[in-house]
Order: structure tokens, then C-alpha cells, then sequence
């Protein structure tokens, strides 16, 4: 079936593929090593994939060429998004073509794929301060690590169902344990009276209420029109995002997404050459995606109201050079766009300045949607899909597990309704004292005073209080009793 013939200095392993159509007889194989022990380890895996009646593959793409012929046009084409596709380039460029790129498929081996894995973590990350030395470069994350993996894993998959190989050479695990992400800080509901009574930045004040009581995500506030509004039912069509994405994953995926591409200039300092390598669009949602239509309260229609009057007399004082032509609510005076990221620097500036006086602390702006979602959860009384169909999660488990947050304020509210409901007026007697007789050999302790028995009253307090104690500790323990708890008592309480 499958033979190892000495070759050189080397070794090769022979073989036939399947007889294709028209052929007389399958194609000769010759696959070349170094060392007779990897001959021979090939030997056996041909002659197992024989046995097992599988198809030889034997592709001469290398791994660049598959990535770059089959797998981007093919896969990620229909798969990927602008930002995925992004970000996994970036994955693959600095950390797989460096070593799988110019090997052959069929050359890549479990070994040297599990010995590229074993080392990555101690992969030095390269930085643009040219003043750190080779120790202070910080190594990749275990989290970075098991991505790479993932990503390198997929694309190998692929290569196989696509029979260019004839099984996966990703035989190891991942490189680190799964990452358990932290749960961002984010701000208690009540609090946002105090921020959005301090914000002074008109368009930054939009932005934070619409997020709170929307829960809309940064890129979806930033590419809201005028049309999707409507003031008399109180409702918005959140049907699009705005994102920054590279001019290479338009040209490569999809642009039936791409609704328009808005002009403005890169707002980071050090990166205008982006401007030429990306480009700010408009993006709509897929069908049965994130698209839908969320309510707002009368507070933000009056500011919505006052932000239309403020651009409708730009647009007249600018004329034709008023750049907002697609109608954005969040615009310069001049109509230039702006996008996502100067709405999270303009946040993260005023929590520098001013919310830092206030006594608040640091949070990011997404976490602003994770207040939202976590209010509406105790307010709907754990109606989860009424939850969803407002934020627009894709699941169900994302409005629990991932964006569902418990305040402190909730759970002593939610520990006195419970102390309320189970003891009421009544006092629970502590456990009954059973004296013992001493022994003959013992000796009796010496007598004290008794303290003084503690009445009625004094004795109900002291165990309601410790009770509610061991019931803020217990479900502070024990995340998942807190929202069941949580949701049955606002349900009922509703």
C-alpha cells in the first residue's frame, strides 16, 4: 500500500491515490523526509487512511495559498464579518504565515503544529515605544494564545473537508486553560441621575441616556437617523451600526451590508495613515439579526426634539456645505460624521475631569448596556425575552450569563423582602440548651452569673438581623440562587 524507499540523503514515502475519472490508474506520490522514523510514521498513517477506506489527499498548495485562494474567497466570504475578518488577518499574518506560510499542507505534521503551540505563550509581543528592552515586551496572553488556536484550527478543518489533506495535523490541545473573563464594573442604576444631571456635553448627554435606556450599542447610537425615528409612537428602528472597518475587508468579503461610506478623518493622532487603509461605514443588519424597535421615555424625546431643532438649523446656516447628507442625529455642526470612538473618548474625558469629583468610578462605555440590560431584567420581573427583544442579544443565555449584572442595593432590598415574607412578626427561638450531668470524675465549673434574658423584642431583632446577614453572604456566594431569587421576588412583587 504504502512503501519508504531510500532517497538521497532522505527518505520517501510511496503511494497511489484513488483513480480519478479518465486516469488509468491513481497518481504516484512521493513525500519526502529527512529522518526514516517520519518516513515511516507516514507509512502508517497512508496505509491506516487505506484501511479505512478514506480518501488520499495530497495537496501542493501551500498554507498561504490555501488561506488566500480557497479559504478567504470560499469560507469567510459568507462567514466572516468586516470586524472578524479584521481581526483574524491580523492573528494570521503575525502569528501563522511566519511559520506554517510557505509550508506545504501536507507538510504541516502534528509535531511541528503542537510544537508552534507549546512555545506561543512565551512569544514576546513587539511594541512601538522602541525604548523597551526585549524584557519589558509583555509575552501573549493565554486568552490571545487559545484564539490563535481556534482560528488555526478552523482553517485546518477546512483543508480537510475540502480534501486537501487527509486529516487535521491539530492533534493538541489548547496552548492555555479557557479564560474566564471578569465582570466589568458598571455603574448601580440609581446612579445615573447623578451622571446624567452633570453632563454638560450636549451630544455626550444623548449618547449615555440613550444608552442607558435603550441599551443600544456605541456603534448603533453613532449611526442613528432621523428617519428611524418616530416621535409620536416614541419609538426607534435600530436597523444599522456605524464601525470603522479596514478597505481590505470590503474588497474581500461581502458589501451587500455596506450602506454608504461616510467621510471623516482618523481621530487617532499617531495613525493618520488609516485613513487610507480604512474607512467608516454604515453597515446594515442581516435578516433576522440585530435589527428591532425599542421605546423611549418622554425625557428623551424632548432632548431628541431639541437635538433635531440644533441640526436642522445647521443644515440651514451650512447650505451646501453640510456634510450630514444620510440625516445622522449625531454630527459636528458641519454635518461631519462622528464615529464610535470619539463618543467613548469624549465619555472617557468627562469621567477624568468630572465624574471623578462625583465619586464615581471608572467604567467603560459599553458597560453602560450592561446597567441597562441588568435594570430591565429585575424591572420585567426576569421576563428574559422581553429583555432580549429590547437589547437585541442573540440569545437568550447572553442577557443572563454575560450582560446580567446584580447591584448591591438590589440585594439588600431583595434580602429584607425576603425577611420580610418568610419571618414577618415572628420571633424564631434559638435552639434549646440540654444541660448534662457531670460525671463522678468531673468536677463541676464554677458557677457564673447568667446575663439577664433578652426580651421578646431584643431577641427578634438580633435573629432577624443575623439572618438577614447569612442571607446577603449566601447569595452573594452563590450568583446564580441570587437571580432565580431575584426574579421570583420582583415577579411577585409586581
Amino acid at each position: 500500500m504504502a512503501t519508504v524507499v531510500k532517497r538521497g540523503n532522505g527518505y520517501a514515502v510511496v503511494y497511489r491515490l484513488a483513480r480519478q475519472q479518465g486516469e488509468a490508474a491513481g497518481k504516484q506520490v512521493w513525500e519526502s523526509f529527512e529522518e526514516e522514523s517520519e518516513a515511516n510514521l507516514r507509512k502508517l498513517a497512508v496505509e491506516a487512511l487505506i484501511l479505512q477506506g478514506r480518501t488520499l489527499a495530497h495537496s501542493e498548495l501551500t498554507f498561504k495559498e490555501f488561506i488566500e485562494n480557497k479559504f478567504i474567497p470560499v469560507y469567510a466570504k459568507k462567514k466572516w464579518k468586516y470586524t472578524t475578518y479584521d481581526t483574524n488577518m491580523g492573528v494570521i499574518r503575525n502569528h501563522l504565515y511566519p511559520t506554517f506560510g510557505d509550508l506545504k499542507l501536507r507538510k504541516i505534521t502534528p509535531f511541528i503544529v503542537e510544537s508552534f503551540f507549546s512555545t506561543l505563550t512565551a512569544k514576546k509581543i513587539s511594541s512601538r515605544n522602541k525604548e523597551l528592552g526585549e524584557d519589558d515586551l509583555r509575552c501573549i496572553s493565554g486568552r490571545t494564545a487559545n484564539y490563535i488556536y481556534a482560528v488555526f484550527k478552523s482553517i485546518m478543518s477546512k483543508a480537510v473537508k475540502w480534501n486537501e489533506i487527509g486529516e487535521s495535523p491539530v492533534t493538541c490541545d489548547k496552548p492555555a486553560p479557557d479564560y474566564e473573563a471578569e465582570q466589568r464594573d458598571a455603574w448601580a442604576p440609581e446612579e445615573f441621575d447623578l451622571v446624567l444631571a452633570n453632563i454638560e456635553h450636549e451630544l455626550l448627554h444623548l449618547a449615555v441616556h440613550f444608552a442607558f435606556k435603550t441599551s443600544m450599542r456605541v456603534g448603533e447610537i453613532a449611526g442613528i437617523t432621523w428617519d428611524c425615528i418616530d416621535f409620536e409612537q416614541c419609538s426607534i428602528l435600530i436597523n444599522k451600526q456605524m464601525q470603522r472597518v479596514s478597505r481590505a475587508s470590503i474588497k474581500s468579503l461581502s458589501e451587500k451590508f455596506v450602506i454608504e461610506e461616510l467621510p471623516t478623518e482618523c481621530i487617532h493622532s499617531r495613525k493618520k495613515g488609516m485613513e487610507k487603509e480604512t474607512v467608516v461605514i454604515l453597515k446594515t443588519y442581516p435578516k433576522n439579526s440585530h435589527a428591532r424597535t425599542v421605546l423611549f421615555s418622554q425625557a428623551l424625546r424632548e432632548e431628541l426634539l431639541r437635538r433635531k431643532e440644533v441640526s436642522d438649523r445647521n443644515m440651514a446656516c451650512y447650505g451646501d456645505k453640510y456634510q450630514n447628507k444620510r440625516g445622522l442625529v449625531f454630527s459636528f455642526d458641519d454635518g461631519r460624521t462622528i464615529e464610535p470612538k470619539r463618543i467613548t473618548r469624549w465619555f472617557e474625558h468627562w469621567q477624568e475631569h468630572e465624574g471623578a469629583k462625583l465619586g464615581l468610578g471608572r467604567v467603560v462605555f459599553h458597560s453602560i448596556r450592561s446597567t441597562s440590560t441588568s435594570y430591565k431584567l429585575a424591572l420585567s420581573g426576569g421576563d428574559i425575552k422581553a429583555v432580549q427583544d429590547d437589547t437585541g442579544h442573540k440569545t437568550a443565555q447572553m442577557v443572563t450569563e454575560v450582560y446580567g449584572r446584580t447591584f448591591l442595593s438590589r440585594k439588600r432590598e431583595l434580602a429584607q423582602k425576603f425577611d420580610d415574607a418568610f419571618y414577618g412578626e415572628k420571633a424564631v427561638p434559638p435552639p434549646a440548651i440540654v444541660e448534662v450531668p457531670p460525671t463522678k470524675e468531673e468536677t463541676p465549673p464554677p458557677q457564673t452569673e447568667a446575663p439577664p434574658p433578652q426580651t421578646g423584642t431584643a431577641q427578634e431583632k438580633t435573629t432577624k438581623e443575623h439572618n438577614r446577614e447569612l442571607l446577603v453572604e449566601l447569595l452573594t456566594k452563590d450568583p446564580e440562587m441570587l437571580n432565580k431569587v431575584l426574579c421570583a421576588a420582583f415577579a411577585h412583587n409586581a
